[in-house]
């Protein structure tokens, strides 16, 4: 049996090479752009990286979700500058290099700070001075309770 999804056409992947290769490199490029863009894996690095992707790829959904997430997310950082620093996103994605089009093989042989410079990647200013204030005790997320147990 069928789901809406499949009938709807969300379970099934493009036939097309390029958007296959595409959809695949930016799937699994997510842990190296936390460490280049310097956003941890917490609730408010994954926000601001959102912000950085949207402005990258421009994908509307990436975009609100990033947005919607700020509804909840400060509850867990409680004083803390969390729509700046997911802001701060969204500006360090639209200024960098585009990060899809780069040559990963030749950037990954070189130094992070350098790559970085390169890219033209600032730093997250505003989520470092947030992220101190994270209260994982306050998450909802089974992933940050684990981390407090």
């Amino acid at each position: 049996m069928r789901s809406a999804a499949a009938d709807a056409g969300y379970s099934t992947r493009s036939s097309d090479p390029d958007v296959v290769t595409t959809g695949d490199w930016a799937r699994d490029s997510h842990d190296l752009w936390h460490v280049l863009t310097g956003y941890g894996r917490d609730p408010l690095g994954e926000l601001a990286l959102l912000g950085v992707l949207y402005s990258q790829i421009k994908n509307p959904g990436t975009g609100f979700i990033a947005l919607l997430g700020l509804l909840r997310v400060p509850y867990e950082y409680p004083g803390a500058p969390c729509i700046r620093a997911v802001l701060e996103g969204f500006r360090i994605g639209r200024n960098a290099e585009w990060m899809l089009a780069q040559d990963w093989e030749a950037l990954l042989a070189k130094p992070f700070e350098g790559v970085r410079r390169e890219l033209k990647i600032a730093q997250p200013v505003w989520y470092e001075k947030a992220v101190k204030r994270h209260d994982p005790s306050r998450s909802n997320s089974r992933a940050a309770q684990a981390a407090v147990a």
